[in-house]
C-alpha cells in the first residue's frame, strides 16, 4: 500500500515540476530579454514597453516598464544613479505630496553586465514600490522599472527577482536604427491606489522558458514534496 501511494506522490511531484517549468516565458525586444510570468503580456506604446498581468485590464497591481534611447554624453551609470536617487515623490488626487523613500541604490552585476540598481517607495505612484535597473551598452541607454503595490508586493517579489536574474542586454550596432525612447519616462499615470496604463495591441516575442527539471528553483518543490511523501509512507 505505501508503495502504491509513493508512486502516486511521485506523479504529483512531476506535475508540480511541470507547472513550475512552464510558469514563465521569455520577453525579448531589440534591447533586452528577460523571463516574464506566464500570465503577463507586454504592450508597445508610443514611449515604452508596458508589461502586466493580462487579467488585470485597467487597475494594475504590478507593472514592468521598459524604455530605451540612443545614449548621449550624459548617459552614464553615475548619471542614472543620480537621477534615480533624486526621485522626489508623488501627489495624491487631493494634491497631498508623498515624499519618496529610497531603500537601496547600488551597482549590480547581472549576467556579466553592470546595472544601476535602485529600490524606492512612493517614487512613481502612491503606495507602490519601484525597483529601477538602468544601464548603457553599445550606445543605447536602457531603463527597466519593476513596480508593485505595497499590498501585493510579496506576491510579485519572487517573479520580479526571477525576471531580474534572467535579464540580458541584447543590443548591438544594428539596434541604433530601432525606435527608442527616453529612459527617464516610465509611462505611469498617478492614482492613489493603482497604476493605470494605456491599452495597446501587443507586439512582443515570448516563448516558454527552458528550465531543467532539477534547476535551483525546482529543487525546493522537489524537497517539499519528497518530505511529504516520506512522512506519508512512515505513517502508513
Amino acid at each position: 500500500m505505501p508503495f502504491v501511494s509513493f508512486k502516486y506522490l511521485c506523479c504529483l511531484i512531476l506535475i508540480g515540476l511541470w507547472s513550475q517549468a512552464s510558469s514563465a516565458k521569455l520577453f525579448k525586444n531589440s534591447f533586452v530579454s528577460f523571463e516574464l510570468p506566464a500570465k503577463w503580456n507586454c504592450q508597445l506604446t508610443k514611449t515604452t514597453w508596458n508589461c502586466s498581468n493580462q487579467f488585470e485590464k485597467k487597475n494594475k497591481s504590478a507593472v514592468i516598464v521598459l524604455a530605451a534611447k540612443e545614449a548621449g554624453p550624459q548617459d552614464t551609470l553615475t548619471f542614472y544613479s543620480k537621477k534615480i536617487s533624486q526621485k522626489p515623490g508623488v501627489y495624491l488626487k487631493n494634491k497631498k505630496f508623498l515624499k519618496s523613500k529610497k531603500i537601496q541604490l547600488k551597482n549590480t552585476n547581472i549576467n556579466n553586465h553592470t546595472w544601476v540598481d535602485g529600490l524606492s517607495y512612493n517614487s512613481e505612484a502612491p503606495n507602490y514600490y519601484t525597483r529601477y535597473l538602468a544601464t548603457v551598452k553599445n550606445n543605447i541607454g536602457i531603463l527597466i522599472t519593476f513596480t508593485s503595490h505595497k499590498d501585493q508586493y510579496t506576491l510579485y517579489v519572487n517573479e520580479f527577482l526571477r525576471a531580474i536574474s534572467s535579464l540580458k542586454v541584447v543590443t548591438n550596432k544594428d539596434t541604433l536604427g530601432t525606435r527608442t525612447t527616453t529612459p527617464s519616462v516610465t509611462g505611469y499615470k498617478n492614482s492613489p491606489n493603482h497604476l493605470i496604463l494605456t491599452e495597446e495591441e501587443p507586439d512582443y516575442q515570448a516563448r516558454e522558458s527552458e528550465q531543467g527539471l532539477f534547476s535551483k528553483q525546482n529543487m525546493g518543490v522537489i524537497l517539499i514534496l519528497l518530505i511529504g511523501a516520506l512522512i506519508y509512507i512512515i505513517r502508513s
